[in-house]
């Protein structure tokens, strides 16, 4: 802005006008700061995709506390496990009564490999021991771990069914317990332990002689699974079949085993479709016949012909001889929608799992606390590339069995680039979406996989999880920190952690806290390691405290987050914090105050200081006076005797800002005149106006009067 070199006001404030280039430029400064880039939200570094090769060992009670028709459901539950097996799984079977024994071990390579595990079942599996000493079983499974997993590249992973009751032929239950816990958490301490607690009778029992006092199902929860998600209470015995195929699911990561719609969207990728369709209830009440169940396919494409080196289109393979379900096999499906339906109209009651090259595989915990920064990672797995699928697809997760404003909100998964899989913040999203949860609240997030390009395209599974209160508070500290030049700033970090938290207890020694901390670059715009340490703790009452200082002495962005570690009697058990945002400044809040205080002290200094000097020639009436003015800070006309008889009066105030912008304050205070403001400018001035001259001469005149004004400032 061109800077005036005289103005003319209404208010005599107005003459600091001459500096207002000042008081804007310490406004930018007062209002100016850079900006902290927001920490993106990456989580943990992604899953790497693995075969789903899966190698079982399933450990079956053996005894006559079985009925028999639960014995016969039990059998084809696990026979169900070979049928539903892919090429290159292998499946183990050991029972267990007084003593345990390997009742069948098949490596899957076809339908003649899943003939003979059912037959071994058939045979093998007799429920005729008057003992269950699990504990036999389990010993068995450890003293022969490399001969039921042979292969280390393979997923791992047992299932023990049985009530829980230790019934050892010696009696010697104390004995008994202890040995199975050494060997659940010795050699066993890295496998998959699965349990399904079959009935309410013998599971709920007390086990007489114990110590600690347990029923079979908390022994099966608490000291075999060692995990709630890796337990299931079947209470009804024909829940069996559902949850050895949630346990597939699990184990596998695939999409869809227990689907429970009759009506199948099958793309062109399927290579095999399984059908598992219920006959009768385990109390023996009949749903359908073998001969009840239908099975639609979708109609031929006419313009689609096939051709002659083509594996046959739906070939079908039906297996009636199960007592509780059929097994339909459709291998090659026409593309299309299938149907499942019964000729007396009912709904039938369908197990399924849809085999393509193209698969949903999910990575989740199993429970995640409120305040964790953790992830559930979901892909799309190509078989026949052995690589993450990287069409175009669109997976997507929504609440089941929420309320329907909930259940109907899907949440687009992100991606991630460099691996193309993709994943969705836990529990920070399904925070955004429910709220804060209830402690220990349980939900279940069906996944769903779509492809614009094939509206037949649809992949889908349900994982269940939980939301733990927290077992660590983190500590935070301020996004914005200053720092003033030449010194160095130290935040505070750490952590609480419960003691009395139920989770603190898995812990073999108290476990350790990490603190990273990334600094932005802003020539690549990304995040780069800075520094990871190890923050010591201390105990305070019932919490574990944790604290350090960190010193920083720039000026840059950084984020920070919390890893704490600690192993269990499962392995090493880690969990992060979300990323914190950190932000080193310039103080300039308080660099503006003072300088704004400095600024006002200098600009009332500098005025109080400044004085007039100089003459002034008068020509009133006709007469001539001069008048001089020795060093002052104001001088009035009025009080002059030479200038008396004018009949134009003014005063004349020394003005200086900052020390350096110097300036006359000129206000006329009796009659009007003009004033020369520059050469060859002139402007006319009355009572009670003022103005702001340079220091020099101007000249003041009016009708009956004229002033030579020759003033400087010193």
């Amino acid at each position: 802005m061109k800077h005036p070199r005289a103005c003319v006001v209404q208010s005599r404030l107005s003459c600091l006008s001459h500096g207002s280039w000042l008081w804007r430029l310490l406004f930018l400064w007062l209002t100016a700061c850079t900006q902290a880039p927001e920490p993106n939200p990456e989580q943990s570094a992604a899953p790497t995709p693995q075969s789903t090769q899966t190698e079982w060992a399933v450990l079956i009670d053996n005894s006559r506390s079985i009925l028999p028709n639960e014995q016969e459901l039990i059998r084809e539950a696990t026979m169900l496990l070979a049928d539903l097996a892919e090429p290159g799984d292998r499946v183990s079977v050991i029972t267990f009564g007084s003593l345990a024994r390997q009742a069948a071990a098949v490596a899957i390579r076809n339908d003649e490999d899943r003939r003979r595990f059912q037959d071994l079942i058939r045979n093998n599996v007799k429920f005729d021991e008057n003992y269950s000493d699990i504990r036999a079983g389990l010993r068995l499974l450890a003293a022969r771990k490399a001969d039921f997993f042979p292969t280390p590249q393979a997923r791992h992973a047992a299932i023990v069914l049985s009530d829980g009751l230790l019934e050892p032929a010696d009696r010697k239950i104390q004995r008994a317990f202890q040995e199975l816990r050494e060997t659940v958490r010795g050699a066993l301490q890295s496998l998959r332990l699965f349990t399904i607690t079959l009935g309410e009778t013998g599971s709920l029992k007390t086990i007489p002689g114990l110590d600690p006092a347990l029923t079979g199902a908390q022994l099966m929860e608490r000291e075999i699974a060692r995990d709630s998600a890796l337990f299931t209470h079947a209470r009804q015995l024909d829940q069996v079949p559902n949850a050895v195929l949630a346990i597939l699911k699990s184990v596998k990561g695939i999409s869809s085993p227990e689907e429970t719609k009759p009506v199948y969207r099958i793309d062109r990728t399927v290579e095999k479709m399984t059908f598992i369709v219920r006959k009768r209830t385990v109390d023996g009440k009949p749903l359908a016949s073998s001969g009840d169940i239908l099975l639609q396919q979708p109609k031929a494409e006419a313009d689609v012909a096939p051709s002659a080196s083509a594996p046959a289109i739906n070939a079908l393979y039906r297996n009636s001889g199960y007592e509780y379900f059929d097994l339909i096999v459709v291998r090659n499906p026409q593309h299309g929608e299938w149907q499942v339906s019964l000729k007396n109209g009912q709904t039938p009651q369908v197990l399924s799992k849809i085999d393509s090259p193209i698969r949903l595989q999910i990575k989740a915990k199993p429970s995640y606390y409120s305040n964790e920064g953790g992830a559930l990672w979901a892909w799309l797995w190509d078989d026949q590339q052995g690589a993450v699928a990287r069409g175009d697809y669109q997976l997507q997760a929504h609440v089941v069995g929420a309320a329907d404003s909930v259940a109907q909100t899907y949440l687009p998964l992100s991606l991630d680039p460099s691996s193309a899989l993709q994943y969705l913040d836990m529990p920070h999203a399904l925070r955004q979406l429910l709220g804060d949860p209830k402690p220990q609240a349980v939900m279940d997030l069906e996944i769903k996989a779509t492809s614009p390009g094939d509206p037949m395209f649809l992949r889908q599974t349900t994982v269940r999880t939980r939301i733990m209160p927290p077992l660590i508070e983190w500590g935070r500290t301020a996004n914005w920190l200053e720092r003033a030049p030449f010194t160095t700033a130290r935040p505070e970090f750490g952590g609480s952690l419960d003691t009395r938290h139920p989770d603190y207890g898995a812990y073999d020694v108290p476990p350790k806290l990490m603190l990273v901390i990334e600094r932005f670059n802003e020539k690549t715009g990304a995040y780069e390691p800075f520094s990871s340490d190890t923050i010591a703790a201390r105990v305070d009452g019932t919490a574990q405290v944790y604290a350090t200082v960190k010193p920083f002495s720039d000026y840059q962005a950084y984020r920070y987050r919390y890893e704490l570690t600690g192993t269990t009697p499962r392995g090493e058990k880690r969990f992060k914090s979300p990323w914190f945002a950190l932000q080193l400044r310039f103080p300039w809040t308080l660099a503006g105050i003072t300088a704004t205080m400095l600024l006002t002290l200098l600009h009332l200094v500098g005025g109080f200081m400044a004085k007039l000097s100089g003459q002034i020639e008068a020509q009133c009436h006709g007469q001539y006076a001069l008048v001089r003015v020795s060093p002052r800070r104001e001088f009035d006309s009025r009080r002059a005797p030479e200038l008396a008889p004018c009949d134009l009066h003014f005063t004349i105030k020394a003005r200086r800002m900052l020390w350096f912008h110097k300036y006359l304050q000129l206000t006329i205070v009796q009659g009007q005149g003009v004033i020369e403001v520059s050469r060859g400018r002139q402007r006319r001035i009355a009572a009670p106006e003022s103005c702001c001259l340079r220091p020099g001469r101007h000249k003041l005149t009016s009708d009956h009067a004229s002033y030579d004004l020759n003033l400087h400032i010193i």
